[in-house]
């Protein structure tokens, strides 16, 4: 994922919110673009219900 605003306090707001999201399971802070690779845990009850979700 690409931040909007890379500046100090945008990644410090940022990786202060990533332990919240539970989904969240690594963040990797990259430098260049994209500025994150984001590896979650989807969980739904049916692979329609997957195919369903706006990623």
């Amino acid at each position: 994922m690409t931040l909007k605003e890379a500046n100090a306090k945008s990644v410090q707001v940022f990786e202060a919110r990533l332990p919240h999201v539970q989904e969240i399971i690594i963040a990797e802070r990259l430098f260049g673009d994209p500025d994150y690779v984001l590896h979650v845990h989807v969980v739904t009850k049916d692979l329609p219900a997957f195919q369903a979700l706006s990623l």
